[in-house]
């Protein structure tokens, strides 16, 4: 659950370390220029052995010496420029290609409490589309639903709402009972003759996590909270992430900033209007999800398309709610320099 988003009012961020715009020495410590040198050695001794013996040695070593001194000075330029990162586990992922650029600790299991959410939406969506079925098909609310504790999308037993508006009840406030109503109503489609759809489709969850490779990650409910727990890794969302956004519905799901829908009960109508948590969204970013427990901390995937670069950035257990923001920002500027 995530319960960051409390205004609309929000202040100017900054990224954690802001670039610096002293003018730095190609070689500002003998130490680190002894450190290039030797690197320019070994590269170029390695050059040569691969290189035609038909072209001359001295052209072919001092183009080399450009080249691999400008990698060795852009390698130094990214490190020292690179953000303070508070998260326990955090990466960053090139969105085009889906290669790793950096990242801390991003193969420990950990708890990502609702983004969790990820995976119940990609789930829901990819059933949705390869059965046939509408998402104008309309879901009625359990008690079990209804009674749902932590983050909601303020929904009443015996509510009924379209798939489409309920997956956005789902992603934006991050609604548990949204999570629990799709979970039984996608689950029954799953396996009509299940006795319990939410184990369906818990199951399904883990079945797209073996199809993904994305071995270090295991669900026992759709929605994060942590009374049974859900774990993953920061590289394992990253790489679900890759394949989520390239999802037309749930790319321009995520991407939305709040949502009205109507919502009916028994012949009565009523209106629901939704926020998005992220508040990244404000600053370019294109979605994706953002969660909290006690026992996962702050976490946060977000997605950035911007100067003709993706990147998938993804937090587990910053310091702080607030820090989140100002580190996802910070690495998405700083990557989208450096990388």
């Amino acid at each position: 659950m995530d319960n960051s988003y409390s205004a609309l009012k929000f202040r100017s961020l900054s990224p954690a370390a802001p670039i610096s715009k002293t003018k730095t020495s190609r070689f500002p410590k003998l130490g680190l220029q002894k450190t290039m040198e030797k690197n320019l050695t070994n590269r170029l001794s390695l050059f040569s052995k691969k290189s035609s013996s038909k072209a001359p040695l001295s052209a072919l070593t001092a183009s080399s010496i450009e080249k691999i001194r400008n990698s060795e000075e852009m390698a130094y330029q990214r490190n020292i420029h690179k953000p303070r990162i508070t998260a326990q586990s955090w990466i960053v992922l090139d969105g085009k290609k889906g290669k790793l650029l950096d990242g801390k600790d991003f193969e420990n299991q950990r708890e990502i409490a609702s983004l969790t959410k990820i995976m119940t939406c990609y789930v829901a969506v990819e059933e949705i589309n390869s059965r046939g079925k509408s998402f104008e098909e309309y879901a009625t609310i359990s008690k079990e639903a209804a009674a749902m504790t932590g983050t909601s999308a303020s929904l009443q037993v015996g509510d009924e709402i379209k798939l489409w508006d309920l997956l956005h009840g789902l992603m934006l406030p991050s609604g548990n009972d949204a999570a629990i109503v799709i979970a039984e109503h996608i689950g029954r489609i799953i396996d009509p003759l299940s006795i319990n759809p939410i184990q369906s489709f818990t199951k399904k969850m883990n079945e797209t996590c073996k199809a993904l490779k994305l071995n270090s990650t295991y669900f026992t409910n759709p929605h994060g909270l942590s009374n049974s727990l859900n774990i993953s890794t920061a590289k394992n969302i990253a790489i679900l992430s890759y394949s989520v956004m390239k999802v037309r519905e749930i790319k321009k799901i995520v991407q939305t900033e709040s949502y009205r829908c109507i919502v009916k009960n028994g012949g009565n109508d009523r209106e629901i209007v939704w926020l998005n948590t992220n508040r990244l969204l404000k600053f370019g970013f294109s979605g994706i999800k953002t969660g909290y427990t006690p026992g996962a901390g702050p976490c946060l995937c977000c997605y950035v398309e911007k100067r003709k670069t993706k990147r998938i950035i993804v937090l587990l257990n910053s310091v702080s709610m607030e820090s989140r923001w100002s580190e996802g920002l910070g690495l998405w500027r700083w990557s989208s320099k450096y990388f």
